[in-house]
């Protein structure tokens, strides 16, 4: 309990009265509806209208779609407004489906979605979601993206979307284990895939955006796809994170929205949380030691913005 408090009073002097009850209430509510329910088994949970499967003990996505039926509320509100039916999308960290599905749900059967995801674990579930949602246009590929074409090393945890590329340094937890899996630049991956055009690139795969944008070069000068990216400045460092927003701006993009990470947590952001910061903002933050160590921006072309 104190453990409790001391945390909340830390959100308190951060974010003000408000976003503290919004705190407390969203862990709360989130503890009450999982009551009764056998985590040890996985679950189908209605998200967005669609059926997803949870995956057994995993301590992230799944038990929170158990609890609130959806993930990153705001990030999906804009996802919902920006998409349109018959676009493809690129969809880089899949996971268990949630974006992939509402993807799918929004560009409808003229659309195509392409999602990929490096973790077997996940991709079990991945496939399993698809077969439920009894689509044709979606395709799915277990493999990891970067600036090569080559095997790495990939960390396997729970929670299941804290699953990352293993990099020298990094600790192994009790219960965690490294595997070797494909990786692939998404420009090598497209031009494979005979894929002409990509409309929507989204992409969350644990601080290595940096990498992977580096091996899409060719698909974003090309394309100019809206981009989705949960962006970690604590993994990437000052340099790579500095890199690919300048890379960005170059290719002619700016920020549509901005969503602190911490904002994403059920009943705590609000509309007034998406925020209108442009890259040459985030590069100010980042210069000046204030930008974020997460944070999700939605990139299109700067004629795009409204």
């Amino acid at each position: 309990m104190q453990k409790a408090i001391s945390g909340y009073w830390k959100l308190y002097k951060e974010y003000g009265l408000s976003k503290a009850i919004r705190f407390m209430y969203s862990w709360y509510y989130g503890q009450h509806k999982q009551r009764g329910i056998d985590l040890t088994k996985q679950q189908i949970v209605i998200v967005n209208g669609y059926k997803l499967l949870t995956i057994p003990n995993d301590k992230g996505i799944s038990v929170e779609l158990i609890r609130f039926g959806t993930h990153e509320p705001l990030t999906t509100k804009i996802i919902l407004k920006e998409l349109r039916e018959g676009m493809t999308c690129l969809d880089v960290g899949g996971n268990i489906g949630y974006y992939v599905m509402l993807e799918n749900k929004i560009v409808g059967k003229k659309g195509k979605v392409i999602a990929i995801e490096p973790s077997p674990v996940n991709f079990e579930y991945l496939k399993k979601n698809i077969k439920l949602q009894d689509s044709s246009n979606i395709e799915a590929y277990n493999l990891a993206c970067g600036s090569i074409n080559d095997e790495i090393d990939f960390l396997i945890r729970n929670p299941s979307n804290a699953c990352k590329v293993f990099k020298k340094g990094d600790e192994i937890a009790p219960g965690e284990k490294v595997i070797t899996i494909p990786m692939v630049k998404l420009d090598t991956f497209v031009e494979d895939k005979s894929i002409e055009k990509i409309d929507f690139l989204r992409m969350d795969i644990e601080g290595y955006e940096y990498e992977a944008i580096k091996g899409a070069s060719k698909i974003i000068h090309k394309s100019k796809p809206m981009l989705q990216l949960e962006i970690h400045p604590g993994y990437m460092g000052s340099t790579k994170s500095k890199e690919l927003l300048e890379f960005l701006e170059n290719e002619d993009y700016d920020v549509q929205q901005y969503v602190l990470g911490r904002f994403e947590t059920p009943f705590v952001g609000s509309d007034k949380d998406i925020k209108k910061y442009s890259i040459n903002q985030l590069l100010n933050m980042l210069d000046n030691n204030t930008l974020p160590r997460i944070f999700l921006a939605f990139f299109k072309q700067k004629d795009e913005i409204i």
